[in-house]
């Protein structure tokens, strides 16, 4: 790899952590895998977020069938951590889950 790809690389990825993800609004658009608080059996799934009236939608493509997980904004707990590029991140929940 040249020294100068590396580089580029190098300040991407300190740009990716520097940045501080407060809102799930600032996901619009992201790839992200949502970490689900389910005691003895924890579960990662991943997909595409949008968000649209106070609640941020991962729509998820499984082996088993699509299906949406809804976040709203205003009631959420939980923390947002950058991965490994610039548009995708781990939102890890920390309250149980509500299922409908």
């Amino acid at each position: 790899m040249s020294t100068l790809r590396r580089r580029s690389i190098d300040l991407k990825h300190r740009h990716m952590e520097s940045r501080s993800i407060t809102s799930l609004r600032e996901l619009h658009g992201s790839k992200v895998a949502v970490s689900l608080p389910i005691p003895d059996a924890p579960i990662v799934l991943r997909g595409m977020a949008s968000f649209a009236d106070d609640s941020l939608r991962i729509a998820v493509d499984d082996a088993s069938g699509s299906f949406d997980i809804l976040i709203k904004d205003s009631e959420w707990d939980g923390e947002i951590h950058p991965l490994n590029s610039e548009d995708s991140f781990l939102i890890r929940l920390a309250s149980p889950l509500a299922y409908y």
